[in-house]
């Protein structure tokens, strides 16, 4: 099952490993590589979101009955999703097609619950940056009674 979707394939990097290579090289190698694990990301999020929506048992798009699998396999494993490492990479896909989803009603597995956790997180985040701005600000304002 753990080879249903070979998400591992975007964590690898392509970098060139050769002596004589300047960093210039290395940059692109390193910018090629993000591009390339974005477009795969894409791909999956998409391959995904078919699966989703489509009805049809013997679909045409080969990821489709794979990604169906999966889906269903995550509705009913018994490693409740943190022990099971296909969960676990399905899990990660729908968090990363949630970070970028605009509909309100999105059928895509766990899209919903994490949005709405991505968003807590955002607002914690946001919150956390403007305690520390307040914090700064009466500390320039000593300093500016210190100076006079």
């Amino acid at each position: 099952m753990a080879s249903l979707i070979q998400l591992d394939e975007l964590s690898t990097t392509q970098t060139e490993r050769c002596t004589d290579c300047d960093s210039d090289k290395k940059i692109e190698s390193k910018q090629d590589s993000q591009v390339q694990r974005q477009r795969s990301m894409k791909r999956c999020i998409e391959s995904l979101s078919h699966a989703v929506q489509c009805k049809q048992t013997n679909c045409i798009n080969r990821s489709c009955f794979r990604y169906k699998r999966v889906i269903q396999h995550t509705k009913h494993c018994k490693g409740k999703n943190s022990q099971c490492n296909v969960c676990k990479q399905m899990i990660f896909l729908c968090w990363y097609h949630a970070k970028h989803c605009m509909k309100g009603n999105c059928q895509v597995p766990f899209c919903t619950s994490l949005k709405i956790k991505i968003q807590k997180q955002r607002e914690m985040h946001s919150q956390k940056d403007k305690s520390s701005m307040e914090a700064m600000i009466p500390l320039e304002s000593d300093e500016d009674d210190d100076m006079k």
